[in-house]
Parts: structure tokens; sequence; C-alpha cells
């Protein structure tokens, strides 16, 4: 997954650069821009961001499922995380928090709206972390620490790297509907949701990495000791059966 991202990043801002320097042709165009992060909420790069998204959701609800079984008070914390990551799956495809910016350029200024977007997701984040800081705490150190470093690092181009990307997107064409620009201007667009796309995947890539290593030791490894203990439990007690009959006969 790691050479997936760094493929589609490097793919994606390379054929922006070339598609600003040089004449392609359109069946070469297509595929150019499919590749760039910014360009229409099909793309390649939203695609690929949401099947991961969605895989994550479906990790988070493997564990939700198990967690139930097992009775764990802490089910509810994993279960949300499942519908809000299949939120984002879906929002990565329709593009709802892009349609919105596009939106609130005609009733705030570009400082304002940078602001509000570094602002609003800033606490949602922080509320988010400060709810889940118990959770975290009853997980395994190694994952705990995955975990953050996915938050850390997806957030930072979420948030962060988004943010910048208005204020370069206030310097393109003025007409909202269109998106065709001439100048270095588009390339560093381009560049800059590039390198956001970059940072959201790889977020993304580390978070599964957690989820699959906790399944794998936490599910998978303690329900084959259970196993094995119960097979070496019942083998017991038949062999004690077994011997307090002949110890009648």
């Amino acid at each position: 997954m790691t050479a997936i991202v760094i493929v589609l990043t490097v793919t994606g801002v390379a054929g922006q650069y070339y598609k600003e320097t040089l004449d392609i042709y359109p069946s070469l165009l297509k595929v150019v821009d499919s590749l760039n992060p910014n360009g229409a909420s099909n793309n390649l790069v939203n695609w690929y961001q949401s099947s991961t998204l969605l895989f994550s959701s479906f990790l988070l609800l493997t564990i939700a499922l198990v967690k139930r079984a097992e009775r764990d008070i802490r089910v509810r914390c994993w279960i949300f995380l499942a519908i809000t990551f299949l939120y984002l799956s879906l929002e990565e495809l329709t593009s709802i928090h892009e349609q919105a910016m596009f939106a609130l350029r005609r009733v705030f200024t570009v400082d304002e709206l940078v602001f509000l977007e570094w602002l609003i997701p800033t606490i949602l984040t922080a509320v988010f972390f400060l709810s889940y800081l118990n959770f975290l705490r009853s997980l395994p150190a190694r994952i705990r620490r995955l975990l953050i470093a996915a938050g850390s690092v997806y957030v930072t181009g979420a948030i962060g790297i988004d943010a910048l990307n208005i204020k370069l997107l206030d310097m393109l064409d003025t007409e909202i509907t269109s998106f065709i620009t001439s100048g270095s201007t588009a390339f560093k667009y381009a560049l800059m949701g590039g390198i956001e796309e970059f940072f959201e995947m790889a977020g993304i890539v580390i978070f599964i990495y957690a989820l699959t290593a906790y399944i794998n030791s936490e599910i998978i490894d303690k329900s084959f000791v259970n196993n094995k203990k119960n097979f070496v439990f019942a083998s017991m007690k038949i062999s004690l059966e077994k011997t307090e009959i002949m110890r009648k006969n």
C-alpha cells in the first residue's frame, strides 16, 4: 500500500507539471486528470482513498463484532469509529467538504475561510481525541503509538495543508465553475493538493497497519491461545474421567 501511495502522488504531481509545460495529447490528458488530486471527485486518487477508508471501516466493524461477543465495555467506541470511517469513505467520493468550501467563498473572505477551515476541524479533532483518551490508554502501547501517529499524519494533510490550499485556490480563476488556469499558480495548487493527499493516504496506511496488528495480536493470537487452553483442559478432563472409570472397574 505504501508503494501505491508514492506512485499515485508522484505520477499525479508530475502529470500536472507536464500538463502545464507541455502540449499533451487529449487521450493522455484524461489519464493525467484522473491522477489529479484536485480534479473531479471520481478521479483515481479519490477512489483509492475511499476504498482504503471503507476497508478501515470494515476492520473496525470486525473488531467491534468481536468485542461485542466478548461483552467488552468499549464496543461502542469501535462501532462509532467504524461509522466515522464509513462516512469519510463516502465523503471522499462525493466531495461534500470541497463543495461546502466553494459555497462559503461567496460569504467569507479568503482569510476568514482559511481561519474557519483550520479552526472548526481542529476543535472537532481535539474533542474527538479527548473523548477517546481513555480508549487509547486501554490499548496496547504499540497499537496506541501507531494510532496516534496515523491520526497526526492524516490531520496534518486534512487540516493543515488543506487550509493552505484555500489560499492558493483564491489565486486561481475567480470563476468557481471553471478550473482552467495557466501559469505556475495552478501547478503549485496541484503540488499542494498532492502533498495533502499524500499525508492523508499515508495516515490511512498507518491506521490500517495498526488495526491489522491489533487484530493479529489481540484477537487471532488470543483466540488461538484460548482454544489451545480449552483443548488441553478438555484432554485433561477426558483423561481424568478415563482414569476414574478404570479405577472403579
